[in-house]
């Protein structure tokens, strides 16, 4: 119950976060608010189709599941990069595209969701190179 608490509510921060943005146009006039449709995947990484990405990215969950449920992934890292992809998931199956906005204009513009990719990629490069259980 706690994991799905934590997931839907990290969804929900990202989803309500462009509710503001694309449906109530909040801070559509501030500096680092760029509203973009992504065809791609995060931070504009380019993809053949549309059904390329229905097909491979819930594989790419099962196999993300599998990794957690071997303990070869920690919890944490585990529930940011599922909620990356139920929010964007979501945006892809309603739109077909991820809706991003935030822009810091020297890097693609993305969204709150990938920002628990890169946060994602944070704690797994930590867990490689830092963690005690790697250690000689």
């Amino acid at each position: 119950m706690k994991t799905f608490l934590i997931i839907a509510s990290l969804v929900f921060l990202d989803l309500i976060s462009k509710y503001l943005i694309y449906d109530l146009h909040f801070w559509n006039n501030f500096y680092l608010i760029t509203p973009i449709l992504n065809t791609g995947i995060s931070w504009w990484i380019k993809i053949l189709h549309f059904n390329i990405l229905v097909i491979v990215i819930p594989l790419i969950l099962i196999w993300i599941i599998y990794l957690y449920k071997k303990n070869e992934i920690w919890y944490y890292p585990f529930l940011l990069i599922f909620a990356w992809w139920v929010a964007n998931f979501i945006d892809r199956l309603m739109y077909h595209w991820v809706r991003d906005f935030i822009d810091f204009h020297f890097f693609p513009v993305f969204n709150i969701a990938d920002i628990f990719v890169s946060i994602w990629v944070f704690l797994l490069f930590y867990e490689i190179f830092f963690s005690k259980k790697n250690k000689i």
